[in-house]
């Protein structure tokens, strides 16, 4: 693209130098048109996760993350846990894990009633999906819920036991409830 972004459909060839230290893959999000909730988007949803998984393929990854993604306001009918746990049995591959997501979403604040770490651990066993902990979202949460930070953190990652760590930070900035991605600190 015009500012240097990679688009990996094209240029995965790129990486072969450092394939080697590649260690996990991230799926579209819903910027992108996935949302593994939304049966309208099974089409994208479905293409997005055979990339990923190739491109894991490719790279020999430990790990390829999504995020289930948001009850989108406009489209709330359209979405339910039902297409999600179908996708993820469609998709039985160890590999495939989920992303703790904030529980409200981008500006316009799509929602997930995900929260609690028992709630995620459900979602795990429903979907057959190990979790994987994004510090980031989780301090969103956190503060969307009047939650203490560290300890609501502290206790997803204890509690899910995940595998796999994203850590990432957010300064709460707009509003509190953006995943704006600074520097970890």
């Amino acid at each position: 693209g015009k500012h240097g972004r990679i688009v990996p459909q094209t240029n995965l060839d790129s990486f072969d130098e450092v394939k080697d230290r590649i260690v996990g893959v991230h799926g579209q999000i819903l910027h992108q048109g996935v949302n593994l909730l939304n049966k309208l988007r099974n089409t994208q949803n479905r293409g997005s996760l055979d990339f990923a998984l190739r491109a894991a393929d490719k790279f020999n990854a430990q790990y390829v993350v999504f995020h289930p993604e948001y009850f989108e306001r406009d489209q709330f009918k359209d979405c339910s846990f039902d297409n999600l746990f179908s996708l993820m049995q469609e998709y039985n591959d160890p590999r495939l894990h989920l992303e703790v997501v904030p529980v409200f979403g981008y500006d316009k604040r799509h929602g997930l009633p995900i929260w609690h770490s028992d709630s995620w651990k459900k979602l795990s066993e429903q979907t057959g999906k190990r979790i994987l902990v994004d510090t980031g979202h989780a301090a969103i949460t956190a503060r969307a819920l009047k939650l203490p930070t560290i300890d609501y953190v502290s206790s997803l990652i204890k509690e899910l036991n995940s595998k796999f760590i994203h850590l990432a930070d957010n300064d709460g900035g707009y509003d509190g409830l953006e995943d704006d991605h600074p520097s970890i600190g």
